[in-house]
């Protein structure tokens, strides 16, 4: 991230906030947006997991936002076209460098299920992690990491627990997902999407050449185009398209439900699968919670 574009005051950072402030936070450190119209364009994700057993982090609190501009025009004073992404990381609402095992899990989440090609990612100097995308369809993406240790002892701090920030992270994703639908659907899923338009005009054009009325009347009434009437290829084809669009955006990135069933609607790559940095991830989900 230019440091030209970053604009801040540590008197900011202090104790008054409380944890459900760090869109503000975030907004203040990095922005300082002044005109809310621009921070409402701004596609943005958050997601808080907490650990409350295991003794050695007891009381931690991990909150993540992701904050994406489609556009050049919904930027302020932001550097735009960027290929790369300055992780923010805070602690106890100090800004500090990220430690080693949060950066693992930066890189070895599954980014592309959100539209995301993580193309690689290094730690700088001065302990920022940085992530650099391949082929980023947005003007720009901020991400910023919160840890706050509750009521603890100095000398009892440590590393965030990476199971509570891949938590945290992965509620991030799926809220930024859910909050602005077929936006951000997953790299395999828009290989699909490409294909949804040829698809759509050749059963438009099989329906509408067909000689039988009365299947042409059916296929229309099926597609809630009425019937009786005559409904144009066009009218088919848009209709077709919408709804296998819409039904491709549904599946996208959907988990498995059973044992037995498909994991993914479509079977895409999972960057994390095969990653040496991913660490189990479930065996400990019962320590921890979201909210």
């Amino acid at each position: 991230m230019d440091s030209t574009c970053i604009l801040y005051n540590s008197g900011m950072m202090n104790s008054s906030y409380c944890c459900s402030d760090i869109l503000d936070i975030i907004s203040k450190f990095i922005l300082l947006l002044s005109d809310s119209h621009v921070r409402d364009r701004l596609k943005v994700g958050t997601g808080s997991a907490k650990n409350s057993d295991r003794r050695r982090d007891k009381g931690l609190l991990v909150e993540i936002a992701i904050m994406v501009a489609h556009t050049a025009s919904d930027l302020s004073c932001w550097m735009v076209n960027c290929s790369s992404t300055q992780v923010l990381h805070f602690q106890d609402f100090v800004p500090c460098p990220i430690s080693q095992s949060s950066f693992n899990v930066l890189m070895s989440m599954d980014w592309q299920s959100f539209g995301f090609k993580l193309k690689g990612g290094f730690m700088d100097d001065e302990g920022n992690a940085v992530l650099e995308w391949d082929n980023l369809t947005f003007a720009r993406v901020d991400i910023a990491i919160h840890t706050y240790h509750g009521i603890v002892q100095e000398w009892q701090r440590s590393e965030p627990d990476k199971y509570v920030v891949r938590k945290a992270l992965k509620l991030a994703l799926h809220n930024l997902k859910a909050n602005h639908a077929g936006e951000f659907i997953s790299c395999h899923g828009k290989k699909i999407l490409e294909y949804v338009p040829d698809l759509a005009q050749s059963i438009a054009g099989l329906i509408s050449s067909s000689n039988d009325r009365e299947f042409r009347d059916e296929c229309a009434a099926l597609l809630g185009l009425g019937s009786g009437q005559d409904v144009s290829e066009g009218a088919v084809r848009s209709c077709i398209g919408d709804r296998m669009a819409r039904i491709i955006e549904m599946g996208d990135g959907k988990e498995k439900a059973e044992d037995g069933a498909p994991p993914y609607l479509f079977e895409c790559e999972k960057l994390d699968e095969d990653s040496p940095l991913l660490d189990e991830e479930d065996g400990d989900d019962d320590m921890i919670f979201d909210f």
